[in-house]
C-alpha cells in the first residue's frame, strides 16, 4: 500500500514543475452539449487530426469565447510506462487526476483548468481521452451526465440506446440510419433544459466514426438485450437507476460530485421512460418502439 501511495504521490508531484499554462502554439475550441472546451497542443500533427477528428464541433468564432474546459497539453521525454497499467483516478486538494501508463492528468472542476502531460509520440486517441473525462467531470455542474450510448433522433424525438462494449449500440446505430438522425454511436451527453433532459451529440465516437452537433428532447433510454425475440420490458424507476448509473461515464472519487451526479440521475428516472430492448439485428425494434409510443400518446389524449 505504501508503495502505491508514493507512485500516486510522485505522478502528482510532476505537474508541480510544469507552469499553470503550456506554451503550446496550436488552440482549438470545440462545443459539445453547450459546453466550450479550449485544446492547447504542442504539436502541429496533433493540432491536425484533432480538427478532422472534432470537425462537426469546432466552435464557428472561436478568437474571443472564454471556454468552460481549457486543457493544456504538456509531453515529458523521461516516462515510467509501468507505474500504472491501468487507468488509476485520485482527488487530491480539490483537484481530479488521471493516471495511465502513456499519460497523466490533472483537472480542476472550479476553474475548469486541466493539465495534460504524455509520452512525447502519444496520438490523438490519448488526448481525446482526456477530452472524455474533463468533459464527463464539467457536464455534472451542468446538471447532466455523459453515458455510453447510441443517441438517435426519430420523429423529432431523442432515444438512447445504453449498454456496455458489444451490446449493440454500433448495430442498433447502423440500421437506424437510413431513416433516422444518429447524433453518436457510442457516447451521448444528457443535460436538463425547462423540466426535461435533452441528449446531445458528441465526437466521442465509437465503430462508425460518426458523431453530429444536434440534439433532441429524450424521451426514453433503451438498455440493450440481444435476444431471439423484440419487445420491451419497461423499468421501474430503482431498476432504471441501477442500470443508468452502471452505464454513466464519470472518472471521479470526489465524494461530492459523485453524490451530485447521484442527485442528477435520481431526477432524470422521473423524466423519461426506461427499457430494457431486447432485439434482434434488424429494424424491428423501431416497430416495437413506435407502438409503445403510439399507444402512450393515445391514452395521455
Amino acid at each position: 500500500m505504501s508503495e502505491k501511495i508514493e507512485t500516486v504521490n510522485n505522478a502528482v508531484a510532476c505537474f508541480n514543475s510544469l507552469p499553470e499554462s503550456g506554451d503550446g502554439k496550436y488552440t482549438l475550441k470545440i462545443i459539445v452539449g453547450g459546453i466550450t472546451c479550449a485544446l492547447k497542443l504542442i504539436y502541429e500533427r496533433h493540432y491536425n487530426e484533432l480538427k478532422e477528428r472534432y470537425a462537426k464541433f469546432l466552435l464557428n468564432d472561436p478568437t474571443d469565447v472564454r471556454c468552460d474546459i481549457n486543457i493544456d497539453v504538456f509531453a515529458k521525454d523521461e516516462w515510467d510506462s509501468s507505474s500504472f497499467p491501468a487507468i488509476d483516478v485520485h482527488h487530491i486538494n480539490n483537484k481530479h487526476y488521471a493516471f495511465r501508463w502513456d499519460f497523466h492528468s490533472e483537472f480542476d472542476t472550479i476553474t475548469g483548468n486541466g493539465r495534460f502531460l504524455s509520452i512525447p509520440d502519444t496520438n490523438i486517441l490519448t488526448i481525446d481521452s482526456f477530452v472524455r473525462i474533463s468533459y464527463s467531470l464539467m457536464v455534472v455542474l451542468h446538471g447532466g451526465f455523459l453515458i455510453h450510448s447510441a443517441a438517435i433522433l426519430r420523429n423529432g424525438n431523442a432515444f438512447l440506446f445504453s449498454g456496455v462494449s458489444d451490446a449493440g449500440k454500433t448495430t442498433v446505430s447502423r440500421i437506424s440510419m437510413a431513416e433516422n438522425k444518429v447524433l453518436t454511436d457510442e457516447i451521448s451527453l444528457v443535460k436538463p433544459s425547462a423540466g426535461e433532459y435533452i441528449a446531445y451529440g458528441t465526437p466521442f465516437w465509437g465503430e462508425l466514426q460518426h458523431g453530429l452537433p444536434d440534439s433532441g428532447a429524450l424521451k426514453g433510454i433503451m438498455f440493450l438485450q440481444k435476444d431471439t425475440d423484440v419487445y420491451l420490458s419497461k423499468l421501474n424507476r430503482k431498476k432504471a437507476l441501477r442500470k443508468l448509473m452502471t452505464n454513466v461515464l464519470f472518472f471521479a472519487k470526489d465524494e461530492n460530485l459523485s453524490s451530485r451526479l447521484f442527485s442528477i440521475c435520481c431526477e432524470a428516472v422521473t423524466l423519461f421512460d426506461s427499457f430494457d430492448l431486447h432485439f434482434l439485428p434488424d429494424n424491428s425494434f423501431w416497430r416495437c418502439i413506435d407502438e409503445q409510443y403510439s399507444e402512450q400518446i393515445c391514452s395521455e389524449s
